[in-house]
This record gives structure tokens, sequence and C-alpha cells, in this order.
């Protein structure tokens, strides 16, 4: 059974590494960069990326869609994001 799935990207500092006691070590990522990912993979609809403005032009990247403002959870300031479908 194919899955539709959503994609955000967007770029920062984040932490990277184990956390926890020895008996429950977990490998995580932590950061402002990864909370701010997660909320544009819930903005992303089936089969569609969304990604900062920012990151697409660091990339070079093309083949998205028109700017837009996302206002999301935990941020001051909307994120400017473009979308691709695939």
């Amino acid at each position: 059974m194919p899955r539709e799935v959503g994609i955000g990207i967007f770029s920062g500092p984040a932490v990277v590494g184990p956390v926890g006691p020895p008996n429950r070590m977990d490998f995580t990522v932590i950061g402002d960069s990864v909370n701010a990912a997660a909320r544009l993979c819930s903005a992303a609809g089936a089969r569609e990326v969304v990604c900062d403005v920012a990151t697409l032009e660091a990339a070079q990247a093309d083949g998205f869609g028109a700017e837009e403002s996302l206002t999301v959870k935990g941020r001051d300031a909307p994120i400017v994001v473009r979308r691709a479908r695939f």
C-alpha cells in the first residue's frame, strides 16, 4: 500500500546525541530548528514538501511554488515557506 506523507524542512542549529540513563539510552535531536521542521511537516499535505525560503536559497533549489507565511506554534514571527508537490 502506498503511503502519502508530507515533509517539512527547516535548517538551523540542533543538539544531536544520546540522552538518558544507560539502561534506557535513546538517540535524539533537539532544538528550535527541529521544532520548526516538525511544525512545517504538520503543515504539509500528502505528497507535499514545505521548506523555509532561507534553506531553499542556501540549497539553490527550484521547483517550489510561491512564498507564503505560516504562523506556527512556538514561534513569535511567521515562517516564510514555499511548497512543492511530488
